[in-house]
């Protein structure tokens, strides 16, 4: 619990409005990068085999391996390429600015209260979602080569990011609602 509230506390004592809003911009310019790879791969063109569309993997919690690897082959050979560069550059450093971006907010809404710790939390979805990249950059380089294990490890991290950012989005109502209501604020913080 020590290194929790260490920090905790090094969140809280480095958060200014400008390195939020710093984190900001390059969360929604990264995403804008993001995006545009995502054309270049293919995304939400028809898939050939099935009804559907052509996704990526980091949007696709509780996938199973041959959803996958459909994926994968729809990419085809140059969008696996740009995916797979994607992966190692600009979603290397996604987790990292919308992390600290999501402490922040928490920092804003749960600082100097008995919930403090939860100010943490989206640190569980960067490392998440690291592990995903990670996964996915390995199915990428090594396609059309099956590696099951790592496609069933690759959908874990997904759901477990993906549910930790519907539980960090609850953290944030729950704080607004919270401070919204000052008869609550007493009790809470």
């Amino acid at each position: 619990m020590k290194r929790y509230r260490q920090l905790v506390t090094y969140f809280k004592e480095s958060y200014h409005p400008n390195r939020l809003y710093s984190a900001l911009f390059m969360t929604v310019a990264l995403a804008v990068c993001l995006h545009l790879t995502s054309v270049q791969i293919g995304v939400h063109q028809p898939l050939k085999a099935t009804q559907g569309t052509v996704q990526l993997l980091d949007l696709m919690p509780f996938r199973d391996v041959d959803d996958s690897y459909i994926q994968l082959e729809a990419y085809s050979e140059r969008g696996r390429s740009v995916y797979w560069y994607s992966c190692l550059i600009l979603d290397s450093l996604f987790p990292f600015c919308f992390g600290i971006l999501f402490i922040y907010l928490l920092v804003l809404l749960y600082r100097n209260s008995r919930w403090e710790v939860v100010i943490i939390w989206p640190l569980l979805i960067v490392i998440s979602d690291l592990l995903e990249n990670s996964t996915t950059a390995v199915l990428l380089l090594n396609y059309p080569n099956r590696f099951e294990s790592v496609a069933q490890l690759g959908s874990i991290f997904t759901s477990f990011k993906w549910s930790f950012i519907v539980i960090f989005v609850g953290l944030l109502g729950l704080g607004l609602w919270i401070r919204k209501n000052k008869k609550l604020t007493n009790y809470f913080f």
